[in-house]
């Protein structure tokens, strides 16, 4: 049986790492078919503990660890991470009803994998939903990036409520921002 719950402990980071590195878009797995998902930034377990005492981190865990997860940080963390400065730029071109994405208070969605074992059994948004319970009270919208080369992983969002709000591209990628709207 699969379990969502928050990230909580050392063996929860080492299984959500591991996932990550499994996925993870480096040249060194360019052999890897990234058809079916990938993730692009490695964390590590100074930053996810970090991140753990300020906002949810989600895991799905079953007998065998961790199987999924779904990250998340207010706007504040995004800005330690330099690799983010492009996408933090872009959500500033974000209205909402003619508002700036700036003017609300939101999270962001760091980063979410589902191991390939395990995806069609719509955990992505159990997480998200868990996500959703722990912070819909302070927050109006959860907002991410999505890379166009990674079609898998924005069908999933979107199945789940996300929209696409804006798009741009990088010398290297074409990304999607996806909202989803818990404000209504």
């Amino acid at each position: 049986m699969i379990h969502i719950r928050e990230m909580k402990d050392e063996k929860d980071i080492e299984g959500m790492l591991a996932l990550q590195k499994k996925h993870l878009m480096v040249p060194e797995n360019e052999n890897e078919d990234w058809s079916d998902g990938f993730v692009t930034l490695e964390h590590n377990p100074e930053i996810l503990r970090a991140m753990m005492m300020e906002s949810p981190q989600m895991v799905a865990v079953d007998e065998t660890g961790v199987v999924g997860y779904n990250l998340s940080m207010y706007p504040h963390r995004a800005k330690s991470f330099p690799v983010l400065k492009p996408m933090l730029a872009n959500f500033e071109k974000v209205n909402i009803g003619g508002i700036a994405l700036s003017q609300y208070p939101y999270m962001i969605g760091g980063q979410c994998c589902i191991d390939a074992a395990y995806r069609g059994r719509g955990l992505l948004g159990s997480l998200y939903r868990g996500t959703k319970r722990k912070i819909e009270s302070s927050c109006d919208f959860i907002v991410t990036e999505i890379a166009r080369s990674n079609p898998r992983s924005l069908h999933a969002h979107l199945k789940i409520e996300f929209e696409v709000v804006h798009e741009y591209a990088t010398e290297h990628q074409v990304w999607d921002i996806v909202l989803w709207d818990w404000s209504s």
